[in-house]
């Protein structure tokens, strides 16, 4: 049995780099807030194992705002109770069982103290570490990296004391104002190896995911990715399908078929830089917008570079919009570069993506999809043997890929419906 190891802070750290890539203005904000929830955790009191689910906890806990212009909204530092991003947040993180704890943090990093009235919420107990990671995620909005950082700290920590006992919980207060008296902080915070002092003082796990456990975390970043929109709920799943399905076709042995599986789930995770506002476009996109949307399978590529998946896992999924002529992009690889693994996962792609239904047009019904596939063979840009697979099991892999976006079709609704219940619970209260 395959086994894949990762230390555990190297894999939220990847995920968090990917969520602020959605903005320049984002860049290393997860990174920060961890830093600075970490450094409060510690100067508060908590437990080392207790500060290392706040760290996860602030490296994601900004995960569930889907769109660019939500994510821009809150880096003002007085801003409305964020309830809606920090329960899909919580939905999204709590599938994972090494994230259990930080789900419930972030579920409630956006209540006020309101003089002690933020110790619960709806007759849930909110965890200190929440209204640490609230603090902490403040303060880190209000760093201009543009300025000398030591030039900020009196505003910074005047706008705080003002705030305590209404927004902030005043003992999450106090520690902060003796830990912003330290120089070296500030220093750390807006230094690029600000991570290394987190990653040396706790004692991080090296987690070994087998193949089960590897296909949990790959529809862990589906979800995230996917659940972003209506409209790619559920793309991955249908890609995974298709592409499992069609290495079989091809001799693959039934290792690397699972792992074709897991590939189709990963192939897409490059999109959390790509803003919902472009994702759910009602129509075509501009060459500008086109031109942030071919980002995505780079990203793909850097991304589970840094998660350390095998190397094929990576090269397919991140090689799904090249072509063998050298038109796809980002790389612009040619034929005898692309691995069949990755042409499978293109052909899947391309028939999964002309099956559905976008904001801009319809899904192409029966052997209509064909047509395009075939002619897409014509042009030199798929592989004519795998497109003949597909087209040999046309029916087949059909049904199967409709099955498999149903189910995933379920569970977004599923989750829509949780997100909606919670909304409207708090909205009454």
């Amino acid at each position: 049995m395959y086994k894949m190891k990762s230390s555990l802070f190297d894999l939220i750290l990847c995920i968090s780099d990917a969520v602020d890539l959605i903005s320049p203005y984002m860049a290393n904000h997860h990174r920060r807030v961890a830093y600075l929830a970490y450094k409060l955790g510690r100067q508060y009191g908590l437990s080392a194992q207790r500060c290392k689910d706040l760290v996860i906890a602030a490296a994601l806990h900004d995960i569930g705002a889907l769109s660019l212009k939500e994510r821009l909204d809150m880096l003002h530092f007085e801003i409305e109770r964020s309830l809606q991003h920090a329960e899909i947040g919580y939905l999204l993180i709590s599938g994972l069982k090494p994230f259990v704890k930080a789900a419930e943090i972030v579920r409630f990093h956006h209540i006020h103290w309101d003089d002690g009235a933020g110790k619960e919420s709806m007759g849930l107990p909110i965890p200190v570490e929440s209204h640490i990671l609230y603090l902490a995620d403040r303060v880190s909005v209000l760093v201009d990296s543009r300025e000398e950082v030591l030039s900020q700290v009196n505003n910074i920590v005047r706008q705080v004391k003002r705030k305590s006992g209404t927004m902030f919980m005043p003992d999450v207060v106090d520690a902060f104002l003796e830990l912003a008296e330290k120089n070296y902080v500030w220093f750390d915070l807006v230094s690029p190896t600000m991570d290394n002092t987190i990653l040396r003082e706790l004692d991080w796990d090296v987690i070994s995911l087998d193949g089960d456990e590897l296909l949990e975390l790959a529809k862990f970043f589906c979800r995230i990715v996917d659940f972003k929109s209506p409209f790619t709920a559920t793309h991955s799943s249908g890609v995974a399908t298709a592409a499992q399905v069609l290495s079989e076709l091809a001799g693959f042995s039934l290792l690397d078929q699972r792992l074709m599986y897991i590939s189709g789930y990963m192939h897409d995770i490059g999109k959390l830089c790509i803003p919902s506002e472009i994702l759910e476009k009602p129509s075509s996109l501009s060459s500008e917008e086109s031109a942030v949307m071919r980002h995505h399978s780079y990203y793909t590529n850097h991304i589970l570079q840094r998660v350390g998946v095998f190397d094929n896992i990576r090269i397919w999924s991140a090689y799904h919009h090249e072509r063998l002529d050298g038109s796809g992009y980002p790389y612009h690889l040619k034929a005898v570069d692309l691995p069949e693994g990755a042409r499978i996962m293109a052909v899947a792609d391309v028939f999964t993506a002309i099956m559905e239904d976008r904001p801009y047009r319809a899904g192409l019904q029966n052997k209509d999809g064909l047509v395009v596939l075939n002619e897409m063979v014509k042009k030199g840009l798929l592989d004519a043997r795998l497109v003949g697979l597909l087209s040999s099991k046309f029916d087949e892999i059909s049904t199967l890929v409709l099955e498999a976006e149903s189910s995933a079709s379920r569970d977004y609704q599923e989750f829509v419906d949780r997100r909606t219940r919670y909304l409207e619970f708090a909205a009454s209260r």
